[in-house]
């Protein structure tokens, strides 16, 4: 089984159960975006407190890092020259 953040109509792999799960719906609470309503989803929400705590040692202990910080000049308008 995985959960991602892409579509899973055109899963490849039919041996892995796939399931799209949002960011927002691991809070369990009803939201809406872009005008469609989403309600509370309590898997979502079960995966997401199951996630954040099998992520909380790696992240703490620095198994799991962020990309390095490149400030660069220009701001936003800027990134498209690197």
């Amino acid at each position: 089984q995985v959960v991602t953040l892409l579509p899973t109509d055109a899963w490849p792999r039919k041996d892995v159960e796939a399931i799209a799960v949002l960011a927002y719906t691991t809070f369990g609470e009803a939201f809406s975006i872009f005008g469609i309503e989403f309600p509370p989803m309590t898997s979502h929400f079960n995966f997401g407190v199951k996630f954040w705590k099998q992520c909380s040692e790696p992240l703490t202990s620095g198994q799991i890092n962020t990309h390095p910080v490149a400030l660069r000049s220009g701001g936003l308008s800027g990134i498209p020259n690197g």
